[in-house]
């Protein structure tokens, strides 16, 4: 009987999503000199966000105020012991976007150079306001892929016929990539069952768990999707920012496509030995394409 009774209140969970103002006065008082000093220099008050810190005991999610003006991005975030920290952002100095989607909690790690020197800065928002943000990406990504495009339309239709023979999933799933150019030249898909499926598929008498990965060679450079139960990871990485590919073994001896970031991190897709010639030939084509790049 209390079950039955006991209701949530749920009544101010919107107050907590990203939204946009329509003045000044309705940012807290900190963050107004700077958006003011941005909107002095022609950004229309359209183009902020406000993100309050829905929960105070998780710091890693902070409160925040993003703006963007042509090529630049403000992110303005607030201080635990007071006051808030700018951080303006070159769309030329991101070498890549890292987004995340679980259920309703949405990220987009951001990584940038600053005098050489690789700094991120982490986004999170409610995923019922993500579109909020599609400006903000496509400067991240410096592709307007909310704007139609008959390119993308046929490259997207041919891969998916190629890819639908190996699996519905991450057909279902290429938008997010499709996010940061208009062609993909080249992919790699291969999927496995990581050590936490392996636990879950033991106890489950559901449907098998299993992870799938594609890496997808595109015009601005290298796009990798990895999808799970209820999560979505997409990292965009630009073609300058990426060097040399190839297949790895661990100390295990599981295999993986390698890709060496200028942030000094490195990327990784799982390869099943039978698809090892193929993540070999997928690498090559990579590395062929991005010497000609460089080249140019």
């Amino acid at each position: 009987m209390f079950l039955k009774n006991f209701k949530i209140d749920t009544s101010r969970a919107r107050e907590f999503w990203p939204r946009h103002v329509n003045t000044l006065e309705e940012l807290p008082a900190p963050y107004r000199p700077h958006v003011a000093e941005w909107m002095e220099q022609g950004m229309p008050l359209s183009q902020v966000i406000f993100v309050r810190q829905t929960n105070h005991w998780v710091t890693e999610k902070p409160e925040y105020v993003l703006a963007w003006m042509g090529r630049r991005l403000l992110y303005i975030q607030k201080q635990p012991l007071g006051g808030v920290a700018p951080t303006v952002i070159e769309a030329d100095t991101i070498f890549y976007a890292l987004y995340s989607h679980r259920l309703l909690d949405n990220r987009m790690t951001i990584g940038y150079s600053v005098d050489n020197e690789p700094q991120t800065i982490m986004l999170h928002f409610n995923a019922a306001t993500e579109e909020l943000f599609y400006p903000v990406f496509e400067l991240l990504l410096r592709n307007p892929f909310t704007q139609p495009s008959e390119a993308r339309s046929k490259n997207q239709a041919d891969t998916i016929v190629s890819l639908q023979e190996k699996t519905f999933k991450m057909c279902s799933y290429l938008d997010f990539v499709y996010r940061f150019d208009d062609t993909i030249l080249a992919y790699y898909w291969d999927k496995n069952i990581t050590p936490e499926q392996q636990k879950r598929n033991a106890k489950s008498l559901k449907r098998i768990e299993d992870t799938e990965y594609l890496a997808a060679l595109m015009g601005r450079g290298l796009a990798l999707e990895k999808i799970a139960e209820n999560a979505i990871d997409v990292a965009y990485l630009f073609r300058s920012a990426v060097g040399e590919a190839s297949v790895v073994s661990s100390a295990q001896g599981e295999l993986s496509l390698c890709f060496p970031c200028v942030s000094g991190e490195s990327f990784f897709v799982p390869v099943k030995p039978e698809n090892r010639p193929e993540a070999e030939a997928f690498a090559q084509k990579f590395n062929k394409n991005v010497s000609i790049s460089l080249a140019k």
